[in-house]
């Protein structure tokens, strides 16, 4: 996947996230950037979004708690689950604005 692309998908995801949560916060950290829900509170974090050489990662802090009816979400760590996207029609089929959305109301 080319750097446009992967530039495109992580764009659209921070949109998404704008629209379902006005409020949240961005920082970048750990070579991506992170949402929370209040500057500067660690715990209020939802999600992450990662550029990495293959795909994009949309990462949830407490994943494990997301209703995942198709498992779309990878790991097997204790809480933290990630989405790897390879296009952007990724966004759409492995549900992304269902997850983002389910985060993002837990938080609040």
């Amino acid at each position: 996947m080319d750097e446009t692309t992967k530039a495109e998908i992580a764009e659209h995801i921070l949109e998404m996230v704008t629209q379902l949560a006005p409020k949240a916060t961005y920082r970048s950290m750990y070579g991506g950037t992170v949402i929370g829900m209040r500057p500067s509170d660690p715990k209020s974090r939802v999600a992450g979004v990662f550029i990495y050489a293959r795909y994009v990662s949309v990462e949830f802090t407490k994943g494990i708690f997301l209703d995942d009816p198709n498992q779309v979400l990878e790991s097997s760590g204790k809480v933290p689950r990630h989405i790897k996207l390879h296009g952007l029609g990724d966004i759409r089929a492995k549900q992304c604005q269902a997850l983002l959305k389910q985060a993002l109301t837990n938080a609040v």
